[in-house]
């Protein structure tokens, strides 16, 4: 018994581990403009339980990128879920929302990163007056 409970918690840490390796890949194909391998990357991440705030706002990044903007905002919201202070979640949902001609819940994301601290948010929350 006490092996198989050894090897399933290592089976667990190593497919973190891996997991968070891949993440670092596909952060790197995520500056390299390959969205969708990117977002199948940060995929397997959250699947194999790497579900960061992180991971959820890059891939709600890179589905804005491509297009999938319902996909972005679920996923935005989720990082978010996990980290209420992450403002580059907050402003990205803004921009996604504006982009929808969703102007007051752009809004509304925008002035809570502002309200957070995100830097250089005035002249989107300008834009809300």
């Amino acid at each position: 018994m006490f092996i198989v409970a050894t090897l399933a918690l290592l089976s667990c840490t190593s497919r973190k581990e891996k997991a968070k390796s891949d993440f670092a890949k596909a952060v790197s194909e995520f500056y390299q403009s390959h969205y969708q391998l990117a977002k199948d990357l940060f995929t397997n991440c959250i699947d194999a339980g790497y579900n960061t705030s992180e991971s959820y706002f890059y891939r709600g990044s890179t589905r804005f990128n491509l297009k999938d903007y319902n996909g972005a905002i679920e996923d935005l919201s989720m990082a978010i879920k996990v980290d209420s202070m992450y403002t580059d979640a907050w402003s990205t949902r803004g921009d996604i929302y504006t982009v929808l001609g969703k102007k007051e819940e752009g809004c509304r994301d925008w002035k809570k990163a502002e309200s957070l601290g995100k830097p250089n948010m005035r002249d989107k929350v300008k834009y809300c007056n």
